[in-house]
């Protein structure tokens, strides 16, 4: 089993400890299918091992926790097609009936034109899985976009009913925090250190500097926010065993774990795949779940420094 490699938290914000059992239950009605010739795509719950691992149920579930994945399969049809297919139909009924298509007729042909195409197109697949939690009150979505986390819970509440699940968020704005960390205005929680790159915007006019593998206390980068920008995405690394990128959403990106952890879980699965899959999932959430507490409190908790905004030196 692969690793999360990026990561968006929600919370519970009350108990819901009949939530695996409700998982159990409902996801295989909900089963992928095949995306239907006239539709640009179909979304259903897939084995969140892979298709070489069948599971009864498409949960898989640990001590505490449930593992699941929604599939989504689409029809890959680019626009420069779409066009020039309508564009065909267009120039046909021009000569054929010696009139000029108009603006709305276009429209209706490039309709058509989609109609048409979509039986003949491409078809591909991907996943998304996520992690339920409900005793530690959490719920991970491995991915590092908004609107894929959104569109998970969206599709996991139409299947298992509602759901007390909030993203994780604080009372502060993330990217003044970010700011003051970098600017050394306020200290960063204990275990954490910055890394090497961070995005940089100007909330004036939403231009941006990216870093990479650059040191972010130099004059050049403490500069930038002199000029007040802000600090968009931080690089962190957590009490050295686990490097990610930290976004204005609270999401993770391009997470990476040290070579022990994965050293640990070879030791511990001895080459079991299944075994394998238990030591990943009991590693990953051990590693996680603290230093994502450590940082919704770094985020709710008034800190020596006033960091609601960026000051000038």
């Amino acid at each position: 089993m692969t690793w999360f490699k990026n990561l968006t938290p929600y919370l519970f914000t009350e108990s819901c400890d009949d939530l695996i059992e409700r998982l159990e239950s409902s996801l295989l009605d909900a089963e992928l299918g095949e995306c239907p010739a006239t539709e640009a795509f179909i979304e259903g719950w897939v084995s969140p091992l892979g298709s070489d691992v069948a599971l009864d149920n498409l949960v898989y579930t640990g001590s505490e926790f449930a593992l699941i994945a929604l599939g989504r399969e689409e029809r890959i049809l680019p626009s420069s097609v779409i066009n020039d297919y309508a564009d065909e139909l267009r120039v046909k009924i021009e000569l054929d009936e010696s009139r000029t298509v108009g603006a709305k007729e276009r429209r209706e042909l490039k309709e058509r034109a989609t109609f048409e195409l979509l039986p003949r197109a491409f078809k591909r697949r991907k996943f998304t899985r996520a992690l339920a939690w409900p005793s530690a009150k959490m719920f991970w979505v491995d991915t590092a976009s908004v609107k894929s986390a959104d569109d998970l819970t969206a599709m996991l509440r139409k299947t298992a009913g509602a759901l007390p699940l909030v993203p994780m968020t604080g009372d502060r704005d993330p990217m003044h925090v970010f700011t003051a960390w970098m600017a050394g205005e306020a200290p960063l929680p204990e275990g954490f250190e910055l890394s090497n790159n961070a995005v940089l915007e100007d909330p004036r006019d939403g231009s941006t500097v990216r870093l990479t593998n650059q040191e972010l206390d130099a004059d050049e980068v403490l500069n930038h926010l002199k000029s007040g920008k802000l600090t968009k995405q931080v690089g962190m690394v957590w009490q050295d065993r686990i490097h990610f990128t930290l976004d204005q959403n609270l999401a993770l990106k391009s997470i990476k774990y040290a070579d022990s952890i994965q050293e640990q879980v070879d030791n511990e699965s001895g080459g079991d795949r299944m075994a394998e899959v238990d030591a990943t999932l009991a590693l990953m959430t051990a590693e996680l779940q603290p230093m994502l507490m450590a940082l919704e409190s770094a985020l709710t908790t008034k800190m020596d420094s006033d960091v609601d905004a960026p000051t000038d030196a």
